[in-house]
């Protein structure tokens, strides 16, 4: 191979490797143009009943409830001017609390109740399914 055909096949490389880098960048969660990590209140009402969903909100003050009986936590969201009751079978992060923005994740369910596997704050991550 000539040293101009090697400089043009590395230029070809180093190109490719750049786009597919730029557009990954470009369209990850939070990024400019990229999918959001969490959808909102309204839309996990309208048409996500039963699917797997991530929302997110902020924790209502004065919603935040435990029930012994069956170790779980209830609170509140809003977002957008939404609410939406929300139960965790599972203790809350150490940061949970009143007005504190997080994603839950879990199900929508046609009672109107989200039931969430995963509770997630800005710094603290809890997932009922890992931490078994």
């Amino acid at each position: 191979m000539s040293r101009k055909r090697i400089i043009g096949v590395a230029v070809l490389v180093v190109t490719v490797v750049s786009l597919i880098i730029g557009f990954k960048l470009f369209t990850a969660p939070g990024a400019p143009g990229g999918m959001p990590e969490h959808i909102t209140i309204a839309h996990a009402r309208t048409g996500s009943s039963g699917q797997v969903v991530k929302v997110g909100g902020d924790v209502v003050p004065g919603s935040i409830g435990w029930d012994n009986a069956s170790g779980s936590l209830s609170f509140t969201l809003t977002g957008e001017g939404d609410r939406m009751p929300v139960v965790y079978p599972g203790l809350a992060p150490k940061d949970f609390k009143p007005g504190l923005a997080l994603v839950v994740e879990g199900t929508y369910a046609s009672s109107g109740v989200f039931k969430a596997v995963s509770v997630t704050t800005r710094s603290s991550p809890l997932c009922k399914a890992c931490h078994q």
